[in-house]
């Protein structure tokens, strides 16, 4: 199906193209025109030739070739030998099912069925928005890790696989591959396994990831509850205690156990 019009978020295009020049930003949003629903070709000069006005400045021909060269590496993957923008065909994807769904209840005739599916549509779109907010901060987030990684680990891996596998996670496995992926590295340094592998073989599932504030919180609370109940057992504050902390705890926990 042909869907003429794209989502565009706006937020979510400053946020993306933040590190990009004016000029860099135009052969973006141009070659995405031409991508949306049907990717692009593996040809650069073919793309060029889409994308780059005529000037007969050869200096400025190479710096804009550079330009498409460098937005195609940073924002698309190859798919079936054609260049694609994983969250543009994840919206467009999305997009066709919505149209056949109205298409389908308009053939029907049922107002109410209409009524149903339009709500029904707008819950997906809330939904659909706070899981694109979700998915462009992991994005981001993957981005800083891959910019933290030494030049060894970097030429090791392949950044087109590892975003493209990536992109292919459910929203909780990226998080885990956020969380444990610095942890691994930290670990086994300039030994560790390519990004993209590390992320195929799910070694995310097999550490511990670190734990949340709420976990450090209660931890915190029981050991202090722990000093508390030895002090009123005693029946004055611990040897290494001091008279401030004993008061705190008398507030937090009260003055019998």
């Amino acid at each position: 199906m042909k869907m003429k019009a794209m989502w565009f978020f706006c937020d979510d295009w400053i946020a993306d193209t933040r590190g990009m020049t004016p000029q860099q930003r135009g052969i973006y949003i141009d070659l995405l025109s031409y991508s949306h629903g049907k990717g692009l070709p593996n040809d650069i000069d073919e793309l060029c030739r889409m994308v780059i006005p005529y000037t007969p400045d050869l200096g400025k021909m190479e710096e804009l070739k550079a330009d498409v060269i460098k937005v195609v590496k940073d924002k698309y993957v190859l798919v079936d030998n054609r260049y694609v923008n994983i969250k543009q065909q994840e919206e467009f994807e999305k997009g066709v099912e919505l149209s056949t769904k109205r298409s389908e209840a308009r053939k029907k005739h049922s107002p109410k069925f209409d009524r149903v599916l339009l709500e029904q549509n707008a819950n997906n779109v809330d939904r659909d928005r706070d899981r694109d907010n979700i998915y462009n901060n992991n994005i981001i987030e993957l981005e800083k890790i891959w910019k933290s990684l030494s030049a060894k680990l970097r030429q090791r891996s392949s950044k087109p696989k590892t975003f493209e596998r990536f992109a292919k996670l459910s929203l909780e496995e990226q998080k885990k591959v956020l969380e444990t992926y610095p942890l691994y590295v930290q670990e086994h340094g300039e030994y560790s396994t390519a990004f993209e592998r590390f992320i195929t073989n799910k070694k995310y599932d097999e550490i511990e990831p670190p734990p949340t504030e709420e976990e450090i919180s209660d931890s915190e609370k029981k050991i202090r509850r722990s000093r508390w109940e030895l002090a009123m057992k005693q029946g004055s504050p611990l040897y290494n205690m001091s008279y401030g902390e004993f008061e705190k705890l008398k507030d937090e926990f009260g003055e019998t156990i």
